[in-house]
């Protein structure tokens, strides 16, 4: 594997980059008086939101994650990793192994994953779309990134499905 794409491929990159990101579609914060919202404030924290309010136990979320080889084990395969969750319950497990072609760069990380996070995610909704999930949250950024399109927009826009995005540091 290569320390880093060409100029080129950086280039073409940020430019579907910016496509992404003009298609990401930010949803308005949910009224919160309104008994179908899946959203609660956090106790003692009016600016915070969390999941799972009391009563949507049969809301259905998603989590994408992906596990790297140790470095200098290029030949063993990554593996991508995708759940769906009733309330505590795993309701949906698959994984799929893959191998690396690409070196990670700061700021591309969906280069690396989206391939086989979209692959997981349609694989789900064509063989069990009944729990296909109100939103996945994916490991990596979503519009915190430094052109507004992490991993967590890109699994958006190419599945249809609202995603939030996790992640570590920005």
């Amino acid at each position: 594997m290569t320390a880093c794409p060409d100029p080129k491929l950086l280039a073409k990159w940020k430019e579907e980059q910016r496509e992404i990101s003009s298609e990401v579609v930010v949803l308005p914060d949910p009224d919160e008086s309104s008994s179908d919202s899946p959203f609660s404030t956090v106790s003692g924290l009016s600016d915070y939101r969390c999941l799972g309010k009391v009563g949507h136990k049969d809301s259905l979320y998603g989590g994408l994650d992906v596990s790297f080889p140790n470095e200098g084990e290029d030949d063993m395969p990554s593996v991508a990793v995708y759940v769906v969750l009733r309330g505590d319950e795993v309701v949906y497990q698959d994984s799929l192994s893959f191998k690396l072609t690409l070196p990670y760069v700061s700021s591309y990380l969906a280069f690396r994953e989206i391939e086989p996070y979209v692959n997981l995610v349609n694989k789900q909704t064509t063989i069990r779309p009944d729990i296909t999930p109100a939103v996945i949250l994916v490991d990596g950024n979503g519009l915190l990134h430094v052109r507004r399109a992490g991993i967590a927009c890109f699994v958006g826009v190419k599945t249809g499905i609202p995603t939030i995005g996790v992640g570590k540091n920005f």
